[in-house]
């Protein structure tokens, strides 16, 4: 019987195709290789996740270029890779939670307090807060590649978050819960703390970019909903800054706590991409008033240190450190436990977007503080007056970390590589500690490491 050789050629192409597709399923070490929809190549030799899981298009590591003139640490690459991956699994060992009580999918949280139920007291005690689900969706889904469970655990943390949002702002997440033996429940009142919210959104972003937003939950649609309601609820629009929480709206406009901002709330790369995919320019113009006020407290002050303090307050048009007790304690007009985080939020902006706003600020910090602890990371206390006297005696990693991330941005100068060789030393060295140093470290980690890529 005579064969039409068209017909045979399509079987056979037909039957090659359904082999490849199999084997690239089959053995997660081929070297298949092809681009996705942005002309990314994707390798999975590295990752092939090719399941309801979805496709991960930026698999750890990236290694991405950052700025040019960036000063990265002296490490092989191979080991800042190890040494970021190592720390991730202690930190996910250590404060990942499954939420006992949830019933359908699994929730996790990130558990931030320390203390668990115990069923002899019988006491609600609090678990986890906003700022830390919203570290916690960044982290996974910069490691997902790597930890293969990274996208469960991602969408973990996006069903604990749904399930902990506010009256008040149906997309913002309260900013804290507890465990009282049965549930979950709320300890936050219904407010939101911004930050957590901002952190939330801007890891959706991510996660549409690394997965894709056509599976269960459409990360894309998600981002933009808080996004919206950061706007609505967490902005001040008359000034163009950012509320403390969606509490701080409902104030008196000429309240000090309804102008007023925590300076580690500024994270002028996440309100970019924020413009972006909304088309709100309000975005924008809230980059050029973070910066704005944060050089008012740094480059244009009597002060040469660089250093902001934890919360800031509006008097007319100037912009001034808050006095004690405006919102958390005795130091909020000092550089404590928010404000450290400022170097890594406006270093990362430098780092990725080029944006020369917060390099003057960064260039202050730096010269003063190598100056102040001798060029030895170890000097570096926790906790400054703005005028850089030492509030205490020892030191936290939640201040050395960031000061690694400002230090990659300062001008290449004398002593300028050894100085981010030995703070980077120092972190990559150090063990675990509490939820928010370890927390801190790891993201600084992921950064310095060089695989902070951008929504």
């Amino acid at each position: 019987m005579k064969v039409n050789n068209r017909r045979k050629s399509s079987r056979i192409c037909a039957i090659i195709i359904l082999i490849s597709m199999v084997t690239s399923i089959v053995v997660p070490n081929n070297s298949l290789r092809f681009s996705d929809e942005t002309g990314k190549l994707i390798d999975y030799k590295v990752a092939s996740e090719v399941s309801a899981a979805g496709v991960i298009h930026y698999p750890f590591p990236q290694h991405v270029t950052y700025t040019k003139g960036t000063i990265t640490p002296s490490v092989k690459q191979s080991k800042k890779d190890k040494v970021t991956k190592e720390f991730y699994d202690l930190w996910k060992k250590k404060y990942i939670v499954k939420n006992p009580y949830a019933t359908g999918k699994a929730q996790y949280y990130v558990w931030s307090s320390g203390q668990k139920y115990n069923k002899q007291n019988n006491q609600t005690v609090p678990i986890s807060v906003s700022e830390s689900q919203g570290y916690g969706m960044l982290i996974t889904v910069y490691m997902a590649g790597y930890d293969k469970s990274a996208k469960k655990l991602f969408d973990g943390m996006y069903r604990y978050y749904k399930a902990n949002t506010c009256e008040r702002g149906k997309y913002l997440m309260s900013w804290q819960q507890g465990d009282n033996g049965k549930k979950i429940v709320d300890l936050g009142g219904g407010s939101s703390a911004t930050d957590g919210d901002l952190d939330i959104a801007y890891a959706l972003l991510l996660a549409d970019k690394q997965w894709g937003s056509s599976g269960s939950i459409n990360y894309k649609k998600a981002a933009v909903n808080i996004i919206n309601d950061i706007m609505k609820y967490e902005v001040n629009k008359k000034n163009n800054t950012i509320q403390l929480g969606n509490w701080a709206s409902t104030l008196d406009k000429n309240h000090v706590q309804y102008t007023g901002l925590r300076s580690s709330d500024l994270m002028p790369q996440h309100f970019k991409s924020f413009a972006k995919v909304t088309g709100n320019k309000t975005w924008n113009s809230i980059v050029t008033k973070s910066y704005t006020i944060l050089n008012q407290l740094t480059v244009k002050s009597s002060r040469k240190t660089g250093l902001v303090p934890d919360f800031i307050v509006k008097d007319n048009t100037k912009y001034s450190p808050a006095n004690a007790y405006f919102l958390e304690g005795a130091k909020d007009g000092s550089y404590g436990y928010n404000a450290c985080r400022v170097p890594f939020r406006i270093g990362v902006d430098y780092l990725t977007t080029g944006s020369k706003k917060g390099k003057d600020m960064i260039s202050l910090l730096n010269t003063w503080i190598r100056k102040e602890t001798g060029n030895k990371p170890e000097n570096i206390r926790s906790g400054y007056t703005l005028n850089g006297s030492a509030i205490e005696s020892y030191y936290d990693m939640s201040y050395v970390a960031p000061l690694l991330i400002s230090a990659m941005c300062q001008s290449s100068s004398k002593g300028a590589q050894n100085w981010v060789n030995s703070l980077w030393k120092m972190v990559a060295e150090s063990g675990t500690n509490n939820y928010y140093n370890d927390t801190i470290k790891l993201l600084c980690l992921i950064i310095a490491s060089g695989n902070w890529w951008t929504a």
